[in-house]
């Protein structure tokens, strides 16, 4: 692989949430040095760089709340007149906590760059975009070429 400019020119990533750690992410890639927010690997020590994914369960949360509003309405319309007034709150409100909570049903990729050295690896990245993880990867690799 042969190194451009833009191989060797910092990459920076910001403005948006990552899972790193709660922090904002910040990544630069230069001749010498991959920098991930506080710490920094230097490109000679890493042998590879390799990606690995992991398939997180989404939230079953949403069942839960809607039975109990079910439950909470059904309870209020068989007890009178002030007891179905509750239930009625009661179930609005799990309904619409269920309601928030139905998206997030879905299971999600989560992506994770680790740096391999002779010795260890280590977890640089973890998001859960691919392409970003990718576009980090490739400055990495061009990095390690045009050092060779």
């Amino acid at each position: 692989m042969i190194a451009t400019a833009k191989t060797l020119r910092s990459l920076r990533l910001e403005g948006r949430r990552r899972e790193t750690k709660g922090d904002l992410m910040n990544v630069s890639v230069d001749r010498d040095f991959v920098r991930v927010g506080d710490k920094s690997y230097a490109i000679n020590k890493i042998n590879s760089v390799e990606v690995r994914s992991e398939k997180k369960k989404g939230s079953t949360a949403y069942l839960a709340l809607w039975a109990v509003a079910a439950a909470a309405l059904l309870m209020g319309i068989q007890a009178g007149a002030a007891a179905a007034a509750v239930g009625v709150c009661i179930a609005l409100f799990c309904g619409i906590a269920g309601y928030g909570s139905f998206g997030r049903r879905i299971p999600t990729m989560s992506y994770t760059l680790y740096l391999v050295t002779s010795s260890s690896e280590a977890a640089a990245v973890t998001t859960t975009n691919r392409g970003e993880i990718d576009r980090v990867r490739s400055e990495i690799e061009g990095a390690i070429a045009a050092r060779a």
